[in-house]
């Protein structure tokens, strides 16, 4: 089976969940300190919907450490995350970060 769900962040703005969305997955948070200010909004999103949730952090080559704890600032415990890994100016994560 595969399911299709929202991936969001700050570019949806304060956009509301559909009453049938499934899951949903929202940036929490990026590099060694940014935090996506959606983020909670789309959590509180996903229960209002009855949602799955998980977290995503969007990955920068280097300082793994540093980025680990900034999501784990930005999500908490108890929620999935997943890493979204796209080279950027500036920025090509490997398997090593």
């Amino acid at each position: 089976m595969t399911l299709y769900y929202p991936d969001v962040s700050n570019y949806q703005g304060s956009m509301p969940l559909a009453p049938n969305t499934v899951a949903c997955f929202a940036k929490a948070s990026e590099g060694t300190s940014y935090k996506d200010p959606y983020y909670a909004h789309f959590k509180a999103e996903a229960a209002r919907v009855g949602a799955l949730f998980g977290g995503y952090h969007f990955l920068h080559a280097g300082n793994a450490a540093a980025q680990a704890a900034n999501c784990f600032a930005a999500v908490g415990r108890g929620v999935p995350v997943m890493i979204d890994h796209e080279p950027t100016t500036g920025s090509n994560p490997t398997v090593a970060d």
